[in-house]
């Protein structure tokens, strides 16, 4: 699965994935302390991505209370949606 997360300069953090998603995203859940984002489908299996993050998207990150998600669905058009950013290990 391809899945791409970057920051804007207006503080707007951005999760595009490119092939369908499993389900839609409840919430999405940073350990910060890890630098990890994991998200919460709510009735399957959670997914954890699939490689640390930067320092420039931490600092996004921990500033945001929420994600922009975009992804493709089977037999639908794209679609994007705002989920909540729950911070786990908080300072």
């Amino acid at each position: 699965m391809n899945i791409e997360l970057m920051a804007f300069d207006n503080g707007n953090v951005v999760l595009a994935c490119q092939d369908p998603l499993p389900n839609v995203v409840q919430r999405a859940e940073y350990y910060r302390d890890q630098k990890l984002l994991m998200l919460v489908y709510g009735d399957q299996d959670d997914q954890l991505m699939e490689y640390e993050l930067n320092d420039d998207l931490n600092a996004h990150l921990v500033s945001s209370p929420n994600i922009f998600v975009f992804s493709a669905f089977d037999a639908h058009d794209p679609t994007g949606y705002k989920v909540p950013l729950v911070q786990i290990n908080e300072d």
